[in-house]
């Protein structure tokens, strides 16, 4: 895992990791949101990984910067859409 020092790189912009910093995030934060629209264009679809992985990252980074209390994954380690995923009941989606 990227944040934990798993990965060298992080995983939208692929920059080499260093002390990470809050900015840092935040960066990370916003290309996953320009992964989450392009992904939704239909000539942009193929050029960028799928919306759920910039949702499964922004969620995350929500998580950890404290800007959301809603976890990323449900207590089994599966996203909102793992299969057989408990987390949309968990956060009242289901």
């Amino acid at each position: 895992m990227w944040i934990l020092g798993g990965h060298a790189e992080s995983p939208i912009t692929c920059v080499k990791a260093r002390a990470l910093t809050t900015k840092d995030l935040n960066v990370e934060r916003i290309h996953a949101e320009d992964v989450i629209e392009h992904a939704s264009r239909p000539w942009m679809a193929d050029r960028v990984p799928s919306q759920w992985y910039g949702e499964g990252v922004k969620s995350s980074i929500n998580w950890l910067l404290g800007d959301s209390a809603r976890p990323p994954v449900d207590p089994a380690g599966r996203g909102s859409y793992g299969s057989g995923s408990e987390l949309p009941a968990m956060l009242g989606y289901g």
